[in-house]
């Protein structure tokens, strides 16, 4: 029995990474062929069009995956119910920003509307997903475009350009809406009944303000360095910081096997995991900081200095400290705690990196960085959140 509940959840954590990093599999190949067959401001550009598919995505998103899976847990019966009233009120939203940008003009406009039209549906399947431990055919949806781009590319059927790179963003896209579409099928069918519903809107307006602050803890700054930097500089920030941002996932993955049962945890074993948490904290992220080193130079060709890897490392080591403290307070239902202070990192870093990425570009967007997690880890320290009990 023990031995087949730990194969299931590492299944679960196994298909839900997977789930996570498959997408970015594409964003690493094409920033590779661009940046050494067309060149960085080429990359620059599809970065600054992909700032806007996320920030239109993230708002059309709505906070619908982690209020769908509280409604979910709550009415089990009406999972499907639940779900088309919350897909059809948005589709309304997507359907008038979609249209928007059609009539942009331009071809950039269009390759945008359909990348934010086919996440919206592809972000919308995510609640379900998750709630059903559906992993499968969200997998192979994430998988078919990977192939597809490498078949593409092995076959030198097109040169690598701006416009080729577009158009095939855009086809995985596609492969990814049709298939998602095809495999969860019957959650489509009758959402024709479905109705807009403003209150919607209004209730779930606080699951949507947190993904949108979660979703800037992860891009404010690459929208700072677009404002104030050139193309080709963002290009190559945006490419450093994909692998940074994959590596500071690691104590997410670490944390995922004791999510459940922290808050059953005597305090002794919270204090050990967090003991441990930390030294693996200081250790792995030099792991991660020479293993960026290395393919960064060897595949991209892209050098940076030892001062910039060590404010690399000073931003992967912080989270180890205070990433307990999150779970913490998830578990304690102060999701209120964890929203105040990760906006108040957000506006650190906005505020901070706009005059250090001027003056220092790469560099003043690392140390920005790496003051905002400063800030989040002396707040938690401060507040002494984790063995408080409500």
């Amino acid at each position: 029995m023990i031995a087949k509940f730990s194969i299931k959840n590492l299944w679960s954590i196994t298909a839900n990474a997977l789930y996570s990093l498959l997408p970015a599999g594409i964003n690493f190949i094409l920033s590779y062929l661009v940046i050494n067959h067309s060149g960085n401001s080429d990359w620059g550009f599809i970065v600054s069009l992909q700032l806007y598919y996320y920030l239109i995505s993230t708002t059309i998103a709505w906070g619908n995956k982690d209020s769908l899976l509280v409604k979910f847990s709550a009415n089990p019966s009406q999972t499907k119910f639940l779900w088309q009233q919350s897909f059809f009120t948005r589709f309304c939203i997507a359907c008038i920003i979609g249209l928007a940008l059609i009539l942009w003009q331009s071809e950039s406009a269009l390759h945008l509307a359909i990348w934010v039209f086919s996440r919206f549906v592809v972000q919308s399947i995510e609640s379900i997903v998750i709630y059903e431990q559906r992993y499968k055919w969200a997998i192979v949806s994430e998988i078919l475009p990977l192939f597809f781009v490498l078949f593409f590319i092995n076959q030198n059927i097109v040169e690598i350009t701006l416009q080729s790179a577009l158009w095939i963003i855009t086809a995985s896209h596609c492969i990814r809406l049709v298939t998602v579409s095809i495999a969860y099928a019957d959650w489509f069918k009758g959402i024709n009944k479905s109705s807009f519903n403003f209150s919607l809107l209004k209730e779930t307006f606080p699951f949507a303000i947190m993904a949108f602050i979660v979703f800037l803890q992860v891009k404010i700054d690459l929208y700072s360095f677009s404002i104030l930097r050139p193309k080709n500089e963002l290009g190559v920030y945006q490419v450093l910081m994909s692998f940074i941002v994959l590596a500071a996932g690691i104590p997410g993955y670490l944390l995922i096997p004791f999510s459940k049962n922290i808050y059953l945890m005597s305090i002794e074993k919270i204090k050990q995991i967090k003991i441990l948490l930390r030294i693996v904290g200081l250790v792995l992220p030099i792991l991660a900081v020479f293993v960026i080193r290395f393919v960064l130079l060897n595949l991209y060709s892209l050098e940076f200095s030892n001062y910039q890897f060590i404010l690399i490392y000073i931003y992967l080591a912080i989270p180890y400290f205070y990433a307990l403290e999150i779970y913490h307070q998830y578990k304690t239902l102060n999701e209120k705690k964890v929203l105040l202070i990760s906006t108040i990192g957000v506006v650190t870093v906005f505020s901070v990196s706009l005059f250090t990425i001027y003056q220092w570009g790469i560099s003043g967007a690392l140390l920005a960085n790496c003051i905002g997690q400063f800030v989040v880890l002396t707040l938690y320290s401060m507040k002494r959140f984790l063995f408080t009990k409500n």
